[in-house]
Parts: structure tokens; sequence; C-alpha cells
């Protein structure tokens, strides 16, 4: 038993060792990338923005007709490529003679490039990328809304998680959308963090060295830790996920995350249920009790599945529903659109 814990250690750390030197290799290439494709621009304006204003908001046509504005007068414009403030800016140069440019992050989920750049640049790195989009550029434009990123935080999240990679991109996904986040690489030392701050969510892998999360979520649930936890794993069993959600956990998510934002946003805004939503309504008592029980049994699984995202899964596990109902009687009992397994 020795043995096999010395090698799967030692292998462990050469995985490590291995993933950190091909990172330089990428960040390196990176920069090699930027300073090929941007060394001779000429005079850029750099726009930094939310990449959540609609194309209907005040600050998006602003945006957009100020960068027309300065493609006009020979300036060329650049931006993070993504949705919002950076596609304006993008679209109000995109019609003169100058380089609309968008430096894009590379990564399997969350931002898509808008189609109003003439340059387009992808990168691995949130902070290669960074510094691309200030090198080059003669003038910095803060909006309204990236200058809230040093002043504003939509919530503070804890992520504890070994793998240094994994940490990273969630770490730089989050802050990039204005979230505070906290990496933990163990179980004491998320312990030592959760002593001295507050949060509004934890990411908490299941498989860590030492001691996993599995225990650690069961530790926190028996000491009345009220913050919510989803739990993280590439290779947990079934098992795992079932033995999670009955200790608490609020949601599984399957590493590598992808799409995992819209997730966690719903998880943060859930409002606590009023009071008035635990009441039965609706169910006339002269009714067989057979008749009665479906109208309640509807009520309890709607009012469950707009708590937990319509993920049926979820709600039956919490509901105490056997396998073979959860997906026959469920869907054909209560035909609510939009759920999820």
């Amino acid at each position: 038993m020795q043995n096999k814990e010395d090698f799967l250690a030692k292998k462990y750390v050469k995985d490590i060792k291995s993933a950190d030197v091909w990172s330089v290799f990428k960040i390196i290439a990176d920069f090699v990338k930027g300073f090929d494709e941007l060394g001779d621009l000429g005079p850029t304006v750099t726009v930094f923005g939310s990449a959540r204003t609609k194309e209907d908001d005040y600050y998006y046509k602003k945006a957009q007709e100020l960068s027309s504005i300065l493609g006009s007068r020979g300036f060329n414009v650049m931006t993070g490529g993504g949705a919002g403030i950076m596609e304006a800016a993008n679209r109000g140069a995109n019609k003169h003679d100058v380089e609309s440019i968008g430096l894009n992050i590379d990564l399997p989920f969350e931002q898509i490039a808008n189609t109003y750049t003439t340059k387009e640049l992808s990168f691995d790195y949130f902070f290669s990328r960074k510094v691309m989009l200030v090198k080059y550029s003669i003038v910095l434009l803060l909006s309204r809304f990236f200058a809230l990123n040093h002043t504003f935080s939509f919530g503070k999240i804890l992520i504890i998680d070994d793998e240094k990679d994994n940490t990273e991109i969630i770490k730089d996904v989050l802050e990039d959308v204005n979230y505070e986040t906290v990496l933990a690489r163990s179980a004491s030392e998320a312990r030592t963090i959760v002593s001295a701050n507050t949060f509004d969510l934890v990411l908490l892998d299941v498989w860590m060295p030492g001691q996993d999360g599995i225990s650690l979520l069961a530790e926190w649930t028996s000491e009345g830790f009220d913050t919510p936890i989803v739990m993280m794993s590439g290779h947990a069993e079934p098992s795992d996920i079932v033995k999670a959600m009955k200790l608490g956990a609020v949601d599984f998510l399957k590493k590598p995350l992808h799409d995992f934002l819209p997730i966690l946003r719903n998880i943060m805004t859930r409002p606590d249920p009023e009071e008035s939503d635990q009441e039965v309504s609706g169910i006339d008592f002269s009714l067989r009790l057979k008749e009665a029980r479906n109208i309640f049994e509807r009520q309890y699984l709607l009012h469950h599945l707009a708590l937990n995202d319509n993920n049926i899964a979820i709600v039956a596990e919490k509901a105490g529903l056997g396998k073979e109902d959860w997906k026959g009687k469920t869907i054909r009992l209560y035909c609510i659109p939009g759920y999820k397994f």
C-alpha cells in the first residue's frame, strides 16, 4: 500500500511539473504572437467595458458613437473582442478605414468573439492578453463598467482545488466579470480562510490531497455552515454526487467546467423562498385524495424546480424519489417544460 501511495505521489508531482513547463511555452507564444501582429499598428485607442451591456443600452450606443468618431480621424480601436461595450467599440470603428481589433481569450466556454473586428487574435492567458491591450495603445478609455472592476464586486467566491491550471482559469473568468475570488489549495487552507472571511459561494473539488472535499462538506454542514457550496470533479462516481447533494451541496459540476457562469449567477441571485410560497393553494378539498395529492405534488416540484434551475435530477434526489419514479412518473405527471437531467 505504501509503495502504491509513493508511486501516485511521484506521478502527481511529475504531472504538475510537466504542466508548468508547458505553460511557460504557451505564455511565450502569446507574447510572440502579440508582438508580431500588433507591433506596427500605429495610433490606437483601447476601449475596456462590460460584456453584458445590451445593444439598446445608452452606454453601448455612446461607445459605438465615440469609436466611430475615433475611426473617422484615423485611430485604430482595440478591445477584448467580446460582446457588450467591446462589440460596440469594434462596431463603431468597423465602418472606417482603420483596424478594428479584438484580442479574445481562448477558452472552451463563456466568451464568443464579436463580428465587427478586422483583426482578431486569441490568447491562452488573461494576463498576456491584457499586456497587449495596453502595450500598443496611446490612449486608454475605461468605461463606467470597467471602472467598477476596482470598486465593485457581484460576489465573493472561494475556490478550493489543488489543480493550479483549473483554479487559475476559473479565477480569471470570474474576475473578468467582476466577481472577487480567493483560492485555497487544501481543506486546511480553506478552513483558515473561512475563519477570517465571509463568502457568497464556495466551489469545492471532490478529490484533494489530505482531506477530500466530501468530508470537508460534511464537516461544514455539521457545523451549520450556511454559504452555498457547489461541488466539482472530473471523475466523480454517481455515489459521490448523491452523497454531496444529501449533505447539502447546491449543485455538482463536472470538470473541466464549461459555461459555468450562468449556473453560479443563478445560485448567487436566487431569492430565499417567501412564506407565501410554502402555502398549499388551489386544491379543492372535495376532491378524492389521489387527485388532491397530485395537485400538491405538482406545486411541490414546481417550487423546488424553481430553486434548482429546473434540474429534475437534483429535485428528485432531494424529494427522495426513486430512480424509476423521477424519469417516468415525474415527466408524465407534471409535464414541466424546460426540465433538465
